[in-house]
């Protein structure tokens, strides 16, 4: 029943599915006759993915019998649980596109009024787990390898700011330029024995 945009959901209609993957139908609405003919529709899927997985869905099939009329029927996707602060997803318009949970909790709910029951989806729920990122260079420095750079980093700058003050420091033998013309006689006697 749609009261003041808050959906109460039919208890006899839920649907558990769990496992690595699977398809989840609003055709087994009719086929467990959770719905009488002429009533409308409010169902719910709770999709449990494997352990430490998340969820990724692809809508194999959808149509809405009202197209962008929300009120009248949609398919929402919920990550987690069905609170409206967990709601992922909403599609009433021509497509629905895939949707990737952040949890392994998924929640699907499908309400269409008692003129739009022809609304249908099928999707496929897969289960997977995220790789971990190799860990780049600053990932894999711990504490320890950062205390050591930054003390040798320390030393070698001071090293280096010594070295600086002791050459800037040290007396420098003075070159004076000798303007006397060149003196080939005085040049030999330096340099032969």
């Amino acid at each position: 029943t749609y009261l003041g945009g808050i959906l109460n959901p039919i208890p006899d209609c839920q649907f558990e599915l769990s496992g690595a993957d699977g398809i989840v139908r609003s055709s087994q609405v009719e086929q467990e006759e959770k719905t009488k003919p002429g009533q409308a529709v409010d169902c719910i899927w709770t999709i449990k993915a494997t352990p430490k997985a998340k969820i990724y869905l692809r809508f194999l099939d959808y149509q809405m019998e009202h197209s962008n009329e929300c009120k009248r029927n949609f398919v929402a996707v919920y990550d987690g649980s069905s609170s409206i602060e967990n709601l992922k997803a909403k599609f009433c318009s021509t497509v629905a596109n895939d949707v990737m949970l952040k949890t392994g909790i998924g929640v699907i709910r499908m309400w269409a009024d008692e003129g739009s029951r022809l609304s249908r989806f099928r999707m496929l729920f897969t289960s997977f787990v995220e790789q971990k990122k190799k860990a780049g260079v600053f990932e894999q420095i711990t504490k320890t390898h950062g205390t050591i750079i930054g003390v040798t980093s320390g030393i070698v700058l001071v090293l280096l700011i010594i070295s600086i003050l002791v050459q800037v420091k040290q007396p420098r033998k003075k070159v004076m330029a000798c303007k006397t013309a060149f003196n080939k006689t005085g040049f030999q006697e330096v340099f032969d024995p």
